[in-house]
């Protein structure tokens, strides 16, 4: 679903809407905060507050003031910080320092076997695609800026994006995962 329709559902209050919404963009984001927290279960805490802000924003998105992208990761950024904030003003208890080692190791598996899955069908593609999802989807570049970045022309950056997704999504198929899962 492009990134016009799931807004317009997401306005609409469709289920499918919210579906394409985390398997679009839910990997990206996870990504994208667990980069700046370290922390696999705050990161995962941090996608479902930015998710349930951007379906409950959804209709007051302004096209004019950016991409519907930028806006979703401007959110996130947030988020990531007023997590921090609030896990620096709030005082650590002894049972929160002391880890529930079954449930601790549960989840480090589970976030092992995701970064697993995501590098190896990230191995899968071409060079040139890895490049460009480095610096459009991990790093937040622009395309303007990915271009200037490689020394190729805009329309290469966006035409290598999408390959690099459509690749992506096949890898994950042959895998046997469903982005959703992710």
């Amino acid at each position: 679903m492009d990134d016009d329709t799931m807004l317009a559902e997401l306005r609409s209050g469709s289920p499918d809407a919210v579906r394409a919404l985390y398997a679009g963009y839910g990997p990206g984001i996870f990504g994208f905060v667990f980069r700046r927290t370290g922390d696999a279960e705050l990161s995962r805490e941090i996608v479902q507050d930015v998710m349930t802000s951007v379906w409950r924003s959804a209709p007051r998105f302004d096209a004019s003031r950016g991409s519907f992208r930028a806006w979703i990761f401007e959110i996130a950024r947030n988020a990531t910080t007023d997590a921090g904030r609030r896990a620096a003003a709030r005082p650590r208890v002894v049972a929160e320092i002391v880890p529930d080692i079954a449930a601790d190791a549960s989840d480090e598996v589970e976030s092992f076997l995701r970064t697993t899955l995501i590098r190896t069908a990230l191995e899968r593609l071409p060079r040139e695609h890895r490049d460009v999802l480095d610096l459009v989807y991990f790093r937040q570049l622009t395309v303007t800026e990915a271009a200037a970045r490689l020394r190729i022309p805009e329309g290469t950056v966006k035409s290598r994006c999408f390959y690099a997704m459509k690749n992506l999504r096949t890898a994950f198929r042959e895998l046997g995962v469903v982005t959703g899962d992710l």
